[in-house]
């Protein structure tokens, strides 16, 4: 067996090199499909990707804030649902004075109201394809007093009106702790 010589073994390294580069920049790497950013849920896995959610208002800056902090979900057995809350953190913010209101989970915004003497009323609706062939809609909720230290998270879908032979819903819900207030 012959040994190359080094300027073989370095035009062999080159040539390598570079068809490696050239197989590495002819690849297309496919991120991931993000998720979306809302909650959906269903009594099992949703058929279509094809998912409508009501955004919430923007709100004003230099509002006040809370840090929520929601308990695992709970349901009934047999139910699989998909929400994007179960035990985890988002902040709130909303006008000091009253007003429009938002809290941001890592994939869900929920929308609505924080009032002058700290009553939350927070919300995200969805609407899916589910495997029974409906068309579903879900409504999350967030509701209580900040000044309490807890508030209660709400689950509830159905089937959209005038369809027949659809799965049983689901309800769900979880309590959410007030970890802290600035104002």
């Amino acid at each position: 067996m012959r040994i190359p010589s080094a300027a073989m073994m370095r035009a062999l390294i080159s040539l390598v090199a570079a068809g490696a580069l050239f197989a590495l920049s002819a690849c297309v790497v496919q991120q991931p499909a993000a998720r979306p950013a809302y909650a959906v849920a269903a009594s099992a896995q949703p058929v279509s990707a094809g998912v409508a959610y009501s955004a919430p208002a923007p709100v004003v800056a230099g509002a006040c804030g809370a840090t929520l902090a929601v308990s695992p979900v709970q349901t009934r057995p047999g139910c699989e649902i998909d929400e994007r809350v179960s035990a985890q953190s988002a902040t709130v913010s909303f006008p000091c004075a009253g007003g429009p209101a938002q809290a941001a989970f890592s994939d869900a915004v929920f929308g609505g109201t924080v009032s002058a003497d700290g009553t939350v009323d927070l919300s995200i609706r969805t609407t899916f394809a589910y495997r029974d062939g409906c068309q579903w809609e879900t409504k999350q909720e967030i509701r209580g007093a900040l000044a309490s230290g807890a508030l209660s998270y709400a689950y509830f879908e159905r089937p959209l009106e005038g369809q027949r032979g659809c799965a049983r819903g689901c309800e769900a819900a979880a309590s959410v702790r007030v970890d802290s207030v600035s104002r």
